[in-house]
């Protein structure tokens, strides 16, 4: 099975945000999964610096913007309301803020429906995951790699803790066990 055929059967065994629920938004839903799933695909392929296997690097991204955004469409376009992303900081599906990695000129065009911004996203994301992982490795593995990984990328180090962290290293270990229904590889 390919990477984008396992991100696909992936994105499609998550729920979809309450706002994207309908038939008039179905089309949409479904070019968006295949946005993410093919951005997710080119980056985990060519990551640098990741450590570990390209499906756990994929999982990881997809984890990672489902919880922080259930692949909202309005998100993901760059609408965020005052209160969401950060009050404004955080933009993209992988809710990025600007850093010395990741200047305003370039951080502006990690929101988009497109492949381009989504694909640059990702790539953002995958630096950070792993950075993240490179850190915390000397001091876990397994689960709790996962989830110092996670909350390292979330700016609390290998140390800290996020209030969800078990939920989503729940959603990334069920994640990677997803195999696509027969005729879909």
């Amino acid at each position: 099975m390919n990477l984008t055929s396992y991100l696909l059967a992936a994105i499609a065994s998550l729920p979809t945000f309450h706002e994207d629920v309908g038939a008039a938004l179905l089309a949409k839903k479904q070019a968006q999964a295949q946005v993410i799933a093919q951005a997710i695909a080119d980056v985990a392929e060519s990551a640098e610096g990741w450590s570990g296997r390209q499906r756990e690097l994929a999982t990881l991204l997809l984890t990672v913007a489902w919880h922080e955004t259930r692949f909202s469409l309005r998100i993901h376009e760059g609408n965020c309301k005052p209160y969401e992303c950060d009050h404004g900081r955080a933009r993209g599906l992988w809710q990025l803020h600007v850093q010395p990695s990741l200047p305003r000129e370039e951080w502006i065009h990690v929101a988009g429906l497109d492949v381009e911004s989504t694909r640059l996203a990702a790539r953002e994301a995958a630096k950070a995951l792993s950075r993240s992982r490179n850190m915390c490795a000397g001091r876990a593995r397994g689960t709790e790699l996962i989830a110092q990984t996670l909350a390292a990328y979330a700016g609390a180090g290998c140390g800290g803790r996020l209030p969800d962290v078990e939920a989503r290293v729940r959603t990334f270990r069920r994640l990677l066990m997803i195999q696509p229904k027969h005729g879909q590889a």
